[in-house]
């Protein structure tokens, strides 16, 4: 605190007067006058165009396909990175998963969970078709 100031007198600050035809009272909405609109679910798509699966893949299948489509994008002009190997044994795993339950190529991977068991891939995979068709 600064010893040479006064604690400030509120008391001596100008009020402001109401302005005319202004209510001071809070304004409330008006009652029966507004509903709000009626917020539809979001529609979950039917299990005919869900595809469901618990897989097992060979580490050496998923590696293989994964060095095939990391050779595709290198010869592309993709620089060879950490992250290309990952974005290729991910888009491995999709395609065989995809082949391993016969879903259609127009369906969307809404989910995939997968973990190294030692030398084999398990994964946990959710596709899903899309309510229209996807344009390319």
């Amino acid at each position: 605190m600064h010893t040479d100031h006064e604690p400030m007198d509120w008391t001596l600050l100008p009020t402001l007067a109401a302005r005319a035809g202004v209510s001071s009272a809070p304004l409330f909405p008006a009652r029966g006058t507004f509903a709000p609109p009626r917020l539809a679910p979001l529609g979950a798509l039917p299990a005919a165009q869900r595809t469901f699966a618990e897989l097992r893949f060979p580490g050496e299948l998923v590696r293989a396909r994964a060095a095939e489509y990391a050779a595709e994008a290198r010869q592309a002009g993709t620089p060879h990175t950490l992250r290309l190997w990952r974005e290729s044994c991910h888009e491995a795993l999709i395609s065989l998963a995809r082949a391993a339950t016969a879903t259609p190529i127009g369906a969307l991977c809404a989910s995939l969970v997968w973990q190294l068991d030692g030398i084999d891939y398990l994964l946990s995979i959710t596709f899903a078709l899309p309510a229209s068709p996807t344009v390319h």
